[in-house]
């Protein structure tokens, strides 16, 4: 088997992986309805008859660019606190403590900063972008924010505006974009391009989280975690044959990131022990064990303690 992602992006891998093309989506749709205004439409428990469509579809227009944004907003948001719970993919132990602080662990910008410590890999440019995206969410959501986009970041979007452009779907970085005034209003162009830009930082975030997991500690974290979870249904489990239970162990793993086969694209790292029969053996050893016999066993494995210790 081979890992490939961590738990936190496989969670959320489905909830932003087309969010560009799912607005594009419902916005062409608007732009039907503004071209084509359909007659009367009743769906289900409500009817659709506005007095001005065109207004109408103004207004729902600016409400999908802004839910849209705000939900990959949320994505982040979730898969950067997932990465810091169990079964826990962060081991470097100074970075989660960092993560866990009261002054950091509920802000989004915060995290993004510790991290950017941490890692080596975190492109500087779509980094900037995100402390942008983070700073017209705070103007979006909240009519009395007095948030200030560092000036670091503000530098280097400047710099880079030929970059955006080139690489974020022809994004012009106006001054009214990097600093924004009251009551912004996001362009679908802008918002595309924030999506793009956080779906970057979580692959690349991930990709460099990977890289530092200890392979085996973190099978048992898995499966411990799942258990505990699961307890009821896992003792079920154990009472069928030693396939079925091998089968349901293997599906843990592949529902947190495994996969049973190398990844044929080349830019898809993956993570494999050096021995190919390490994962049967796990798999095999702990199949094989009672119920009671491997839950003992993958709790004395896993070192709960010994990685977050706040937790």
């Amino acid at each position: 088997m081979y890992l490939i992602r961590s738990y936190a992006l496989n969670n959320i891998k489905d909830k932003i992986g087309q969010n560009n093309h799912f607005l594009i989506t419902s916005l062409v749709g608007l732009d039907v309805i503004l071209k084509t205004p359909p007659k009367e439409l009743t769906a289900e428990f409500t009817t659709w008859n506005p007095k001005q469509i065109k207004n109408s579809v103004e207004r729902s227009r600016v409400y999908l660019l802004q839910t849209s944004f705000i939900w990959i907003i949320d994505c982040l948001d979730t898969y950067l606190k997932s990465l810091n719970r169990k079964p826990f993919y962060i081991e470097d132990l100074t970075l989660a403590k960092d993560l866990n602080h009261e002054d950091v662990s509920s802000q989004i910008s915060a995290k993004i900063s510790k991290l950017e410590l941490h890692l080596k890999r975190l492109p500087e440019v779509e980094v900037s972008v995100l402390h942008l995206a983070l700073h017209w969410r705070n103007l979006i959501a909240h009519t009395d924010s007095n948030d200030m986009l560092n000036s670091r970041y503000v530098e280097i979007l400047k710099k880079e505006r030929e970059y955006m452009k080139k690489n974020f779907s022809g994004l012009i970085l106006e001054d009214n974009l990097i600093l924004p005034t009251n009551n912004p209003i996001l362009k679908q162009k802008t918002v595309s391009a924030f999506i793009k830009c956080i779906q970057t930082i979580i692959y690349k975030i991930d990709e460099e989280l990977t890289e530092q997991i200890s392979l085996e500690p973190y099978i048992y974290r898995i499966l411990f975690n799942h258990l505990s979870k699961n307890k009821m249904k896992m003792q079920t489990t154990w009472q069928r044959d030693v396939e079925k239970i091998s089968s349901r162990l293997k599906n843990i793993l592949l529902n947190n990131g495994f996969r049973t086969e190398k990844p044929a694209d080349s830019e898809n790292k993956y993570f494999t022990f050096e021995d190919p029969h390490k994962f049967d053996h796990i798999i095999h050893t702990l199949s094989h064990m009672t119920f009671t016999d491997a839950f003992s066993f993958l709790k004395a494995k896993t070192n709960w303690q010994d990685l977050h210790k706040t937790n």
